[in-house]
C-alpha cells in the first residue's frame, strides 16, 4: 500500500535526520535497507541532544540503543553512547524490580482467589519483544473482573505496602464503595514510592467510550508469557491488539512506543487471523480504532499489513485522515493532549467513534466528566477537612460548609505570604 504520508519534521528545518534516523531504530527487526539507511543518516551532522530527548518522551531509548549498537556504534560518539547504554541498562533493572513486583502480587491476589491479568508493561514487554530491557513502562496494570475489583484495592491496602496516590475524600463506607464502583481504574503506590500499580476493572473510563469488558471471556483465551521462568496470564492476541488500539486511539497515539508495540505484535504472528480480529473490533465498535493503529505502524514504522487490513483503511476514508494528522502532530507534541479537555481532543475523539450510540455515549459522559465532575469535586470534603475541625461523626453534614471556608483561608494565607513574605 501507498504511504499516505512522510513522518513530519519538528520545527527547525535540521530535525529531519533525527527524526529518521529515531524511526529507522525504533524496531527490533533491522532490515539490510534500513541498516543502511541508519548508516548513512549518521554521517550527517547529528543533534544528539534532540534525539536523546525526543527518544525518551517517546518511550523508545532501549531501541534506539540497541539499534545503533548493532548496525553503526563506531559512527556514534563515544559519550552518547554510554549515555544510551546507561540508559538502557537503568531501565533494565527497573523494569527486573516492577516484574518482580508484579509476580508477588500476582501470587497474593491468587492466593485470595482474585482472577487477575497483567497488561502492558512485564508482559506486553516480553510477549512482543522478547525482551524485558527493550521497552520503558512506568507502572503496573493489572486487569480484575467487576465482582473483584474492591476487594483487590482493599487487600493491597490491608497488606500495608500500597497507599492512595491522592488526598481521599472524607465519604462514608457506602459512598467511597459507590465511587470505586463508578470508575474503570484505581492507582495505588507503594511506601516506598518506587511502585505503581493501577487496579483496572475496565480498559476505559466510562465517559471516554463504551466498551465493556468480559473478563471471563479474555480469561478464557489467555496466551501465557513467561516472566522470570514463571508462566503469568496474559492478554491473547486478538484482545490485546484491540485493547491497545483502543488505549492509543484515546490518548491520540502520542506516544511511539505504543505504535512499535504494535509493529512487534504483527511482525512476531505472521499468521493472524486478521478478518476475525476485524469481525470483533467492528462489534465491538472499535475497527476505526484499530485500523488507525495498524495504519501509523505502516506509516512510521514500515510495518507490513495483511491485504485484507489494507482493504479496511482503503475503504475507510476517516482512518486515513486521522492518520495523516497524527503524523503531522508526531513530533511537535511537547505536554499531552490528552490531559485534562480540549476541543481538539474532543473532536479527534468523536471522529474515531463509528456508531452513533457511541458518541452519543462520548457526549453526555464528557458533559459530566469535564463540567459536572469538577464541581462536585471542590465541594467534596477531604481529610484535610477533618484534620482542619474535628468533628463528631453525627455533624459530618457540616463538613460541606467548612470547606470552603478552610480552602478561601488557604488562598487569603497565599495571598499575604506572596505580598509581604517575599
Amino acid at each position: 500500500m501507498k504511504t499516505l504520508v512522510k513522518p513530519p519534521i519538528k520545527d527547525s528545518e535540521t530535525a529531519g535526520a533525527e527524526i529518521e534516523l529515531l524511526l529507522c531504530c525504533s524496531r527490533t527487526c533491522i532490515s539490510t535497507q534500513t541498516a543502511e539507511r541508519i548508516k548513512t543518516l549518521l554521517q550527517q551532522d547529528i543533534d544528539w541532544t534532540y534525539l536523546i530527548q525526543t527518544a525518551a518522551s517517546q518511550g523508545v531509548i532501549p531501541l534506539l540503543y540497541q539499534s545503533l549498537k548493532a548496525t553503526c556504534s563506531e559512527a556514534v560518539p563515544e559519550i552518547i553512547l554510554t549515555q544510551l547504554r546507561s540508559y538502557y541498562h537503568t531501565n533494565a533493572v527497573h523494569n527486573l524490580l516492577l516484574t518482580q513486583e508484579l509476580l508477588k502480587l500476582l501470587e497474593l491476589l491468587k492466593e485470595h482467589d482474585i482472577y487477575a491479568i497483567p497488561f502492558k508493561g512485564p508482559v506486553l514487554a516480553v510477549g512482543a519483544y522478547g525482551n524485558l530491557a527493550l521497552r520503558q513502562f512506568g507502572d503496573l496494570d493489572i486487569l480484575v473482573s467487576d465482582q473483584d475489583f474492591l476487594k483487590a484495592i482493599d487487600l493491597l491496602q490491608k497488606q500495608g505496602e500500597y497507599k492512595y496516590t491522592f488526598p481521599r475524600w472524607f465519604l462514608s463506607d457506602a459512598k467511597e464503595i459507590a465511587r470505586l464502583k463508578y470508575i474503570n481504574e484505581h492507582s495505588l503506590m507503594r511506601n516506598d514510592g518506587l511502585v505503581f500499580v493501577d487496579i483496572h476493572q475496565n480498559i476505559t473510563a466510562r465517559h471516554f467510550f463504551c466498551f465493556p469488558i468480559n473478563f471471563d471471556n479474555l480469561w478464557q483465551h489467555l496466551e501465557p508469557v513467561p516472566l522470570i521462568d514463571i508462566k503469568v496470564p496474559n492478554l491473547g492476541l486478538e484482545d490485546l491488539l484491540v485493547i491497545l488500539c483502543v488505549h492509543g486511539s484515546k490518548h491520540l497515539w502520542e506516544r511511539l512506543a505504543w505504535i512499535c508495540d504494535l509493529a512487534e505484535l504483527i511482525r512476531i504472528h505472521q499468521q493472524t487471523d486478521w478478518e476475525q480480529i476485524m469481525a470483533k473490533a467492528k462489534k465491538l465498535g472499535t475497527e476505526r480504532m484499530l485500523l488507525l493503529g495498524l495504519y501509523l505502524a505502516h506509516n512510521l514504522l514500515e510495518t507490513t499489513l495483511p491485504e485484507p487490513v489494507n482493504q479496511r483503511i482503503r475503504a475507510d476514508l476517516e482512518c486515513q485522515k486521522l492518520t495523516f494528522e497524527v503524523c503531522q502532530d508526531f513530533f511537535n507534541q511537547t505536554i499531552s493532549q490528552t490531559e485534562g479537555f480540549s476541543f481538539k481532543t474532543f473532536k479527534f475523539h468523536i471522529r474515531m467513534m463509528e456508531r452513533q450510540q457511541d458518541k452519543i455515549h462520548y457526549c453526555i459522559g464528557s458533559f459530566w466528566r469535564w463540567i459536572i465532575l469538577p464541581i462536585l469535586h471542590k465541594m467534596m470534603p477531604t481529610f484535610q477537612d477533618q484534620q482542619f475541625l474535628s468533628l463528631p461523626k453525627y455533624l459530618d453534614f457540616l463538613y460541606y460548609l467548612i470547606r470552603p471556608i478552610r480552602l478561601t483561608r488557604n488562598l487569603v494565607v497565599t495571598i499575604w505570604q506572596r505580598l509581604f513574605n517575599k
